[in-house]
């Protein structure tokens, strides 16, 4: 495989050796030393440096600017928004529309090959630093263990949206480059066992109280592996561990439901795991940069279609915070605004970060999967604590005798609601509940087809790999 075999080959130095492990420079650029050798020789060979690999692996995520967005920080956002029932473009990029469409060309879409290779080039980090820790003795236990669990987690939530954006990826969990050239397609059950075994290795590495300087949720503690635990555990039908791993995060007391002004603010009561903006951008969340318009009176490059803005019930305050508006030649047009700031002084500390995880999601799962194993009143209660924040009447008060049918359909609207434009929940939830070809094939027409539920690999990526087979519905 191509790409995997030029990372395997090559890392690059951009002015340290920590660098090498970070991504920032191209990755055609050959080192003499061999690449066990500079990880466990230097970069693991104290903690400082060490830490600092790791804190490169979570500035690689956030790496978009003015120009592009990156695979956790806009794209895994935006591509499922377009592939689902959310956005539109007025964008002129053929590739954004091709998503829209949901008629990708493997063969010319940057989009495509840049979501592909922003998440594997993460998980090469990942297994690099992961193998390293396994085998140096210049660190504690206890500083292996975290930095360890923090890549597991990493690693988990990389191969969570790979999978669920192009079915059967590669799994790669090695640096070894006779391995990773030979990969090939992987069952998805083989790709969530793998998730589910890095997550509870996760879990028994990491501690609830969040490392770093001043504790920012910035970097994976236990309680952020539970809660993705619970989200596996979800899509994989497990409904019992699902509402057990829930119910641990919402019981530890950690957390709590935030004003629906302050949900997307750093730091804020309901962040569970969240991502910092770099610093010496002037961008925060991409989304709140490409999203909004540019200025008063312009049009938004993506903006929110009419069926979600109208999904809204009669006086949900999700509607009024988090949906914003604009007139352009006296059409009015709505556009995601979670994150409210476009742009920030250079140099400065950004108040809102990019969410990755948080409790209202928990209360959500385990209202599903209470749901579905018919515990009606308990999932009753779940969902009224979201319905309750949005200044919704409650079911409980409403409809105490809902049917477990409706109850299920009502908690799938709050997830739509609760969950629009934030992380590809709404395309993942039309996929993993087989309603996408009901919900999606009325809306876009003759271009929609049932193998749209998943992207194709980069067309690079098929003709270098022969073991690598194109997904169906799309031309090699």
């Amino acid at each position: 495989m191509k790409f995997f075999s030029t990372i395997n080959r090559s890392v690059c130095i951009c002015g340290t050796l920590i660098a090498a492990l970070l991504g920032g420079c191209s990755k055609n650029i050959d080192i003499p030393l061999p690449i066990d050798q500079l990880t466990t020789g230097v970069v693991f060979s104290d903690s400082a440096t060490a830490v600092s690999a790791v804190a490169g692996v979570y500035s690689a995520a956030v790496k978009a600017n003015a120009l592009n967005m990156s695979f956790l920080n806009g794209l895994v956002t935006v591509l499922p928004g377009l592939s689902a029932d959310e956005l539109v473009t007025s964008s002129t990029s053929a590739s954004y529309d091709q998503f829209a469409v949901n008629d990708i060309d493997p063969k010319n879409n940057a989009l495509n090959d840049n979501n592909w290779n922003d998440a594997y080039t993460m998980v090469f980090q990942c297994n690099l630093i992961i193998e390293n820790l396994d085998k140096t003795t210049a660190l504690s236990q206890s500083l292996r263990n975290q930095l360890g669990g923090e890549m597991r987690f990493i690693r988990a939530l990389l191969y969570f949206y790979l999978t669920n954006e192009y079915g059967r990826a590669p799994l790669a969990i090695s640096t070894d480059y006779n391995q990773n050239a030979a990969l090939s397609n992987t069952d998805t059950a083989i790709i969530y066992n793998q998730i589910v075994q890095d997550l509870k290795e996760a879990q028994s590495m990491l501690v609830t109280a969040y490392p770093g300087p001043g504790a920012e949720k910035i970097r994976a503690n236990k309680m952020a592996a539970t809660a993705l635990l619970a989200r596996v555990y979800l899509y994989r039908k497990d409904y019992v561990n699902a509402a057990k791993e829930a119910t641990a995060v919402i019981d530890s007391k950690m957390y709590a439901l935030t004003d629906l002004q302050q949900t997307f603010l750093a730091n804020n009561s309901e962040a569970i795991m969240q991502l910092a903006p770099v610093i010496s951008l002037y961008l925060g969340p991409a989304e709140s940069y490409f999203l909004q318009p540019p200025g008063p009176g312009l049009m938004p490059a993506f903006r929110m279609r009419p069926g979600l803005v109208n999904a809204f019930e009669p006086g949900d305050q999700r509607r009024t915070n988090w949906v914003g508006s604009t007139i352009v030649n006296g059409e009015t047009y709505y556009y995601l605004n979670k994150a409210k700031i476009r742009f920030h002084p250079y140099g400065s500390v950004k108040p809102e970060y990019i969410i990755l995880l948080r409790l209202a999601e928990q209360y959500l799962i385990r209202a599903e999967a209470y749901a579905r194993e018919n515990n009606l009143a308990d999932a009753i209660a779940d969902v009224d604590e979201i319905r309750g924040r949005a200044g919704l009447p409650l079911i409980a008060e409403t409809n105490p005798d809902i049917s477990q049918p409706d109850l299920i359909a009502a908690i799938m609207h709050e997830n739509r609601i609760e969950f629009f434009l934030e992380g590809g929940h709404r395309w993942f939830d039309l996929k993993r509940t087989g309603m996408a070809a009901q919900v999606l094939a009325p809306l876009k027409g003759a271009s929609w087809q049932l193998t749209d539920v998943v992207y194709p690999f980069p067309n690079n990526e098929t003709l270098n790999a022969p073991n690598l087979t194109q997904n169906d519905g799309y031309v090699k």
